[in-house]
């Protein structure tokens, strides 16, 4: 059986349904699930004519990016299941 579980979190329809897919086989293996977290872009790959609509933007996006995946796990772990995240950066 399994004993962790990578689901990776972007923000999409498609993968939240991929955590309850995760949730369904971790539970009865007592399995782990790892969150993937993939960083938002940097405001460097936006090119906003309006500079403070960039600041706002990515300050929007970052905020999004620390509180989404606390979400995510708490909710998992609501329903007995210990999760881990783990973030990539620098993609």
């Amino acid at each position: 059986m399994h004993k962790r579980i990578l689901v990776p979190l972007d923000g999409l329809a498609p993968v939240e349904a991929g955590v309850l897919c995760a949730q369904n086989r971790a539970k009865p293996a007592r399995a782990n699930i790892v969150l993937f977290i993939t960083p938002p872009k940097t405001d460097s790959e936006f090119s906003f004519s309006n500079q403070s609509f960039t600041s706002c933007f990515m300050e929007g996006r970052e905020v999004k990016a620390r509180i989404y995946p606390n979400a995510i796990s708490n909710g998992v772990e609501g329903e007995g299941i210990k999760t881990s995240l783990f973030t990539r950066k620098g993609l």
